[in-house]
């Protein structure tokens, strides 16, 4: 993989109120969607958004904290291949998470989540995360669009109601989603083919026969995209698989009450235009399918993987850009012993990079086997000096004596989400009771 280039990987799946098993089967599944299982180099970033996620005990929430059970046999599967979970939103059933390698950790930029409820009873949503990596702006969105063929019309305003009202917080340049260097949509858009086109037994004879063609010249989305009448400022690589909805769960016979339809979908845009005076940026659909293998649902998953364009190492260095590099360095950690004193915590500030540091910024304490940036333990403020080349000091009182014995890590938090230092590894012992 080029210097300039990083790898991300996407994925979509409307899992259909269903819960995963806990078999090896299912994960062995999920590894083959994942790229897992084979030798080609694994992607930079993943970005997961799954629909009808059960809400079952969480009825009269909205916003939902913490893993479900699908993202959680994701979230475990990429641990162990070096990933981490940067972020999770759920709002009701709709459900997005992105994760990177942990080579990339230190320069992750501006990690923040936002959601908006469409329709009036909230049961369809969006939800985006956004991330800076090297530089350069990726926005991600997970949604789910309202259902049924007769509601063209409506899907058209979910999209231009989310176009206009989804924001993320702090009200900078990139605050929309169009706004950024790169943006991904996926989820269930619930797009059918045109009405009055093809009917449910013609559908099917196309399908058993393997030919898509017609099926893709008679889909709703591709037409109202045509038109402009919404996603038009986006791209979808060309459709080469079968429709995805709508099918007998565990089984790969299609329901013959509805009429097959491309109802999961991924698209894309790349404003390549926004940092022209430092590099070209470009984003590169690589491979667009389906699995139709996955009968769990009844809804295809659809993964599209892409190549991106970042900032290169060379011009980072020429324009004194910190896309490369961290920002904070901490002094070597010692081995801690539960309450005989203060943790006492040592860093500096590179030279030069002192106006990333805020009186908001803290230092938190993960334990070294962390598998999201949600999962601190702790937490302190950092030091109110925003110098540079000078030793600050911090110390973790009374809130780390509640943690466990084991082995931890420090990261220094940017109040705008950044991630710009990380200490060794170190333990915390339990204090020997006479």
């Amino acid at each position: 993989m080029a210097a300039d280039q990083l790898k991300i990987l996407s994925l979509s799946f409307n899992v259909a109120k269903t819960m995963p098993s806990q078999d090896e089967a299912m994960r062995n599944q999920w590894k083959s969607m994942l790229g897992l299982l084979g030798q080609e180099p694994l992607p930079d970033l993943y970005a997961i958004s799954l629909q009808e996620v059960s809400v079952v005990p969480y009825v009269y929430e909205s916003l939902i904290k913490g893993n479900d059970a699908w993202m959680s046999i994701i979230t475990n599967l990429l641990y162990h291949r070096g990933y981490i979970q940067l972020r999770y939103i759920r709002v009701l059933g709709t459900v997005l998470a992105v994760f990177g390698h942990t080579k990339h950790l230190l320069r992750l930029r501006h990690l923040d989540t936002t959601y908006l409820r469409v329709r009036n009873l909230g049961q369809k949503a969006a939800v985006a995360i956004r991330v800076q990596l090297y530089g350069v702006h990726y926005a991600f969105m997970g949604c789910h669009l309202t259902a049924h063929e007769w509601n063209l019309e409506k899907r058209i305003e979910d999209y231009d109601y989310i176009i206009e009202n989804l924001l993320f917080p702090g009200g900078d340049e990139f605050a929309n989603m169009l706004y950024h260097d790169y943006i991904i949509i996926m989820g269930d858009l619930n797009f059918r083919l045109k009405s009055q086109s093809l009917d449910h037994d013609e559908i099917v004879t196309y399908v058993d026969k393997g030919d898509f063609k017609p099926l893709v010249e008679q889909d709703s989305l591709l037409w109202v995209q045509d038109e402009g009448r919404a996603f038009q400022e986006f791209s979808e690589a060309p459709i080469t698989f079968l429709p995805t909805f709508k099918f007998k769960i565990g089984h790969q016979e299609h329901d013959r009450k509805r009429r097959p339809g491309y109802t999961d979908r991924i698209l894309y845009r790349a404003n390549t235009y926004n940092l022209e005076d430092v590099a070209r940026l470009d984003l590169v659909a690589d491979e667009y399918q389906s699995v139709p293998e996955v009968t769990a649902s009844d809804h295809k998953p659809v993964i599209c993987s892409f190549t991106s364009r970042i900032i290169p190492p060379e011009v980072a260095n020429r324009k004194a850009l910190p896309a490369y590099k961290p920002i904070v360095d901490f002094d070597h950690v010692q081995d801690w012993k539960k309450g005989l004193n203060d943790l006492f915590v040592t860093y500096q500030v590179i030279s030069g990079e002192g106006h990333y540091i805020t009186d908001y910024d803290w230092v938190a304490l993960f334990k070294a086997d962390f598998q999201s940036l949600e999962d601190f333990e702790a937490f302190i403020w950092s030091s109110q000096q925003r110098r540079s080349q000078v030793k600050h000091v911090v110390a973790f009182g009374e809130e780390i004596n509640v943690v466990s014995p084991g082995k931890y890590c420090l990261l220094y938090i940017g109040a705008k989400n950044c991630i710009l230092g990380q200490s060794n590894n170190f333990h915390i012992i339990a204090d020997v009771v006479f």
